[in-house]
């Protein structure tokens, strides 16, 4: 069958290492929504198309222009002239110069959030409280603990409790040198994620324990002006209908346990 040719803008560093110069996504899509679709990629993983823009997942290729039709084709991706984009969040030079941004665009932000309804209930209450004593005591088995009881937590193509472990890890790879996501931790972090979860809810998370993450959760990570944080919150805070709020309240917290504060 002869593919559809399908012009790129962006994606990924990582990604486009991994799916090399001429890359082709056969078959059926896993799933299909009204400005996104996620196919099984080549090397094994997650990939989704979606409109111009900032990329919406690590995974994420930035399309040219958006055609829906897409579902129905089998796709040659042209990857030529596609801006390549370091979505990794490495540690800080200075914890203190880059947390301090964070913890004001974090503060500004949150009166006006809505995260999931899922993330009050009692069981995500009490493992948003476990994390938190984990991160603030360094304590890798009781992150772990608290983290499998968050994975997959809620409703949705990506679960509450899977944003908000996203955004406690890009803290801690900003703040905290990776910790707990990297060696014995880590593997078993990601080995939680294999049938705990949706789909996409795994894929986030397995690059959010290596440290990559969205192009505005990158952002504001990586941000050490008080202004690219806060326009970076607030283009964080618009994705999903409350993927963004849930990934922020993550972030909030792991601040606040970071600094030995409530969160």
């Amino acid at each position: 069958m002869i593919a559809t040719r399908i012009r790129t803008r962006a994606l990924g560093m990582e990604l486009a290492a991994r799916l090399g110069a001429a890359p082709r996504l056969e078959g059926p899509p896993l799933s299909v929504f009204t400005r996104a679709i996620n196919f099984a990629a080549p090397h094994g993983d997650l990939v989704t198309l979606h409109g111009p823009g900032p990329l919406a997942a690590p995974f994420a290729i930035a399309l040219a222009s958006w055609d829906a039709d897409l579902a129905n084709a089998d796709l040659a991706l042209d990857l030529d002239g596609a801006r390549r984009v370091d979505l990794t969040v490495r540690p800080a030079r200075d914890g203190a110069l880059a947390r301090a941004p964070l913890v004001a665009a974090l503060a500004e932000t949150r009166a006006t959030l809505h995260p999931a309804a899922g993330l009050s209930s009692p069981r995500a209450r009490a493992a948003r409280a476990a994390l938190a004593r984990a991160v603030s005591r360094r304590d890798a088995d009781g992150f772990l603990e608290a983290a499998r009881a968050l994975i997959g937590l809620g409703e949705g193509l990506t679960p509450a409790g899977d944003d908000y472990l996203v955004g406690t890890l890009a803290v801690l790879h900003r703040l905290a040198g990776g910790w707990p996501a990297t060696g014995v931790t880590g593997r078993a972090l990601r080995a939680c994620t294999a049938d705990a979860t949706t789909t996409v809810g795994a894929a986030f998370l397995r690059q959010a324990i290596a440290g990559r993450f969205s192009e505005p959760l990158r952002d504001l990570a990586m941000t050490e002006s008080p202004a690219g944080a806060r326009a970076a919150a607030a283009a964080l805070a618009r994705m999903g209908a409350t993927s963004g709020a849930d990934t922020l309240a993550g972030m909030h917290a792991a601040l606040q346990a970071l600094m030995g504060g409530p969160a």
